[in-house]
């Protein structure tokens, strides 16, 4: 641990208590999982920090930590909820429907998974016994095969951007989902634009009220500054599963206090930082917006 120490003192970050940094970094947490809050801060350029003190990094990963705990709420929710919607809707299906989902599931699975075969063979026998029920599958799936499943197989009419499985593997990886690479590559404007309207035509299924238009082209136009909109169908789409009826409907209360309560203490630890980047401010601005006009 005193290497790591050395080193980040060696590029610039102010360590005025080593031993209870050291401390810190091993009962409380890693430096692999603080270190991507460091991307907050304007200080840090070019693997440099520029007397950033580790106070101000150890302060910028309780902001991400419950960031982070706030919409890890949500993806469990609607992974939850997509699970139960289809095991519904399968049980409903005659038993000619069923056969052709079943034969279906094991063409995506085929298809998906060539190298899998093991695995092939257990989906395939799960799927011939007499008694299988949908959510005997789900031990086999990740998200994003639940929502393929959804959009292609089940073709229900309201679809479901893909994109949002980003956010499952970030919170399941303790990644940054505050963080944008100012340095990276952006797409052609063009393929960046369809991307843009895909997701964002699915986004809000409300009325809009002028609030809510004026919000909606707010981040459309900041779309290229950070990748925000994946939060925000996210957001509306559990809103929307939550929203069916009226056992879910008092279940959305619980769910979404539980998310503003992770958010606000997130927002508390932000509202201490020093010299943080613009685009921080406005994405809080716009999460916080955004949550009042669900109305929850």
């Amino acid at each position: 641990m005193q290497k790591v120490i050395d080193n980040l003192k060696e590029k610039g970050l102010i360590i005025n208590d080593e031993i209870n940094t050291i401390e810190y970094l091993e009962y409380n947490t890693t430096w692999q999982l603080l270190k991507p809050s460091r991307e907050m801060f304007k200080g840090f350029q070019n693997g440099k920090y520029n007397n950033l003190t580790f106070d101000d990094i150890r302060m910028g990963g309780l902001v991400n930590f419950y960031y982070s705990r706030a919409f890890e709420i949500l993806i469990k929710t609607f992974e939850h909820q997509i699970k139960v919607y289809l095991s519904r809707i399968y049980s409903l299906k005659n038993k000619v429907d069923k056969q052709k989902i079943n034969n279906d599931i094991k063409l995506y699975i085929e298809k998906k998974q060539k190298k899998f075969i093991n695995k092939i063979n257990e989906i395939e026998k799960t799927l011939k016994n007499p008694n299988f029920e949908f959510f005997q599958l789900y031990d086999y799936y990740y998200l994003s095969d639940l929502i393929a499943i959804y959009n292609n197989i089940f073709k229900e009419k309201k679809f479901i951007e893909p994109k949002i499985n980003n956010i499952r593997n970030k919170v399941s990886h303790h990644d940054n989902l505050l963080y944008f690479d100012t340095k990276q590559k952006l797409k052609p404007v063009q393929e960046r634009e369809q991307v843009q309207e895909k997701i964002l035509n699915t986004i809000f299924s409300d009325t809009w009220s002028e609030e809510k238009y004026e919000t909606k082209k707010y981040i459309k136009k900041n779309y290229n500054k950070f990748l925000l909109t994946e939060q925000i169908y996210l957001i509306d789409l559990v809103h929307y599963f939550l929203s069916k009826n009226d056992c879910t409907f008092k279940m959305k209360k619980y769910v979404f206090n539980d998310f503003i309560r992770e958010l606000e203490k997130s927002i508390k630890y932000y509202q201490k930082l020093n010299c943080t980047n613009e685009w921080l401010d406005e994405i809080f601005i716009i999460i916080m917006k955004y949550e009042l006009y669900l109305n929850i």
